[in-house]
């Protein structure tokens, strides 16, 4: 599906100049003609040579324009490093146009990767030309040598949906140093990111063993991974920001100096010969000067497969999306867990505190007790006290554990919006006929839907657009523990050619996710009422059909609003009323803007210092 992205919409003036004269005839001065070799150097040449590492010296082109006579250019030279041995003149032969100037060097004392600046130029000013350039500055150096491997398997979760296939290099001298060829271009493309062709060419990273230094830290496990800092090329123009999004790893930064922070970036599997087969980076992206997202202590962020291996999916995500309280007034905390495409079981268990790590191994071990999961789905466990708490779960695949997630939240027993919604609803009890209030930037009224079961964990929704010849079904999550319903943003039917999804949607500000999630209930009243879940990270106030145009993310449809009320007999003329005239209107989707207040992070609350 085409990435939802900011869509700015730019109204420019057309200007025709005109230029008229009441002359048919000018007067002119000829250009006076320019004497002398006029002897230069050609803009094409390039800014960085590589030599190679068996040969002793190099080429550098000089050329000319007048070629009457044999002539011998004086030039003025500049290498600091000393390295380098440059000819003083440049003797054209009578007719020549170019002349190539050798300059030596000793393989030996070069190192490789660094590149020696040199300047070259023609002393005297009187054989130049200004149609050309008489000074050329470049550096020379030996590249470390690099064997390509193949295609790997490239992802990065921050930013793409999608994998691409990216060619992997090894370091032909240290054959722990591999890197990416310009990894980022085609997801920015593809996925229609707003950048400024600023990419990184290379994602260069080092496979370490216990003993290695990092920031002069010995670290002492096996398959960490360091990787250089890179810009990904996606400019982020949400909220003015208009900056480059790098990546970091951890020890980039001075509040993150002990190996504990960087477990995440990691060999995730090995061949059975022992060779890397996935590794993960785990980054901090960061915009300079400002602040930015910390996934350095995630699973899953950036994963190479490396070529022939078939990335597999053990990922999961968990959120913590509200408390409930049963008739006897004991309380419990609900999680709502995804599992990757190839996670054959799950447990999760809920841990007072925040040690995830300790969790982990706590629920792979047995000393923590848990719950296994084998599908997508909601679950509560009993929690009587307020305090900081914390979701963990670990996916199996393949007869053992193989990643973790979790998520954190302060549980309060206190009251809550979710007091007011009815516990132990069946599902049935939402079958019906419903009114949804909406509105439009110019109207606001009701529209109708029904709601029909599909199995017991499952509700569908139709009518909303009362559109002929459109399916704007959806549909409702249902969790037999609480009797509440999810609803969650979801691929629709396609809208006028464009890929379409129902959206989360904050009217007021404009934007959208298809992360986040409304939870709802019956009321006393007999209202069905959706509620932000505990984990949103904005107020979202509605929901909508959004088509993926190739400008951005259009709403197709007004802001349904949150709750419905029932009603005998759906109206098809209702919705035929409100909708009429209604058109497309742009929204920023929130996970490309990263505007959110909780996500992005200010530089003078997190301590941005490089320590490199």
């Amino acid at each position: 599906m085409k990435k939802l992205n900011t869509y700015l919409l730019v109204l420019m003036g057309v200007f025709a100049l005109t230029w008229s004269a009441c002359t048919d005839s000018y007067d002119y001065d000829p250009a006076e003609e320019i004497a002398g070799a006029q002897v230069y150097f050609s803009t094409a040449m390039p800014s960085q040579v590589n030599l190679a590492k068996n040969a002793t010296s190099f080429d550098v082109t000089v050329s000319r324009i007048n070629t009457t006579e044999a002539l011998t250019v004086n030039l003025t030279t500049t290498d600091k490093s000393g390295l380098f041995t440059i000819p003083t003149t440049a003797n054209f032969a009578t007719g020549a146009e170019t002349i190539k100037l050798s300059i030596g060097y000793d393989p030996d004392k070069l190192e490789y990767d660094d590149f020696k600046a040199i300047t070259i130029a023609i002393a005297d000013a009187n054989l130049t030309t200004p149609y050309g350039t008489s000074t050329y500055s470049f550096k020379a150096g030996i590249p470390a040598p690099w064997t390509s491997l193949g295609n790997a398997i490239f992802s990065d979760a921050f930013l793409f949906e999608k994998t691409y296939q990216v060619e992997l290099q090894q370091n032909d001298l240290d054959p722990t140093m591999y890197r990416l060829v310009d990894p980022y271009s085609q997801g920015l493309e593809a996925e229609g990111l707003s950048t400024h062709g600023d990419q990184s060419p290379y994602l260069t990273f080092q496979i370490l063993k216990a003993g290695d230094m990092i920031n002069k830290v010995k670290i002492t496990t096996d398959g960490l991974v360091h990787f250089d800092a890179y810009c990904t090329g996606f400019y982020n123009t949400s909220n003015d920001y208009n900056k480059n999004v790098d990546a970091h790893h951890p020890s980039d930064f001075t509040n993150f100096q002990a190996e504990s922070f960087w477990m995440y970036s990691t060999v995730k599997a090995y061949t059975k010969e022992g060779k890397p087969a996935i590794v993960q980076l785990a980054p901090y992206y960061y915009m300079d000067g400002l602040g930015g997202w910390d996934y350095s202590q995630k699973d899953g962020v950036v994963r190479i497969a490396f070529p022939g291996i078939v990335l597999t999916d053990y990922t999961a995500e968990v959120a913590y999306i509200g408390r409930y309280t049963d008739v006897s007034n004991k309380n419990y905390a609900i999680a709502k867990v995804t599992l990757g495409e190839d996670v054959e079981s799950a447990k999760i268990a809920l841990v007072s505190g925040e040690d995830i790590e300790a969790a982990a191994k706590g629920i792979i071990d047995g000393s923590i007790k848990s719950e296994e999961l084998t599908e997508n789905g909601t679950i509560t466990f009993p929690c009587d006290e307020g305090g900081v708490y914390s979701f963990v779960v670990v996916t199996y695949g393949s007869g053992e554990a193989q990643e973790n997630a979790s998520v954190t939240f302060n549980f309060s027993t206190g009251g809550s919006p979710f007091d007011d919604l009815l516990q132990g609803t069946s599902i049935d009890d939402y079958v019906g006929n419903w009114l949804i209030p909406a509105a439009t930037s110019s109207a606001s009224g009701n529209l109708a839907a029904s709601v029909k079961k599909v199995d017991n964990q499952t509700l569908v929704v139709k009518g909303l657009l009362g559109e002929d010849g459109y399916d704007d079904t959806f549909y409702l999550d249902y969790d037999k523990e609480t009797g509440w319903i999810i609803l969650a943003p979801q691929d629709v039917e396609p809208y006028d050619g464009y890929d379409a999804v129902l959206a989360l949607i904050n009217s007021s500000a404009g934007k959208l996710t298809t992360k986040e999630y409304f939870v709802g209930g019956l009321t006393k009243d007999g209202k069905l009422t959706f509620l932000n879940a505990e984990s949103n990270t904005v107020e979202w106030d509605s929901f909508g059909y959004c088509a993926i145009t190739d400008k951005g993310a259009s709403l197709y449809s007004p802001y349904c609003k949150l709750i419905w009320s029932s009603v005998k007999k759906q109206s098809a003329e209702m919705n035929t009323k409100l909708l009429k005239g209604f058109s497309m209107q742009p929204l920023q989707m929130n996970k490309k803007t990263f505007s959110t207040a909780k996500n992005i992070k200010v530089a003078q609350t997190i301590d941005g210092v490089m320590v490199k």
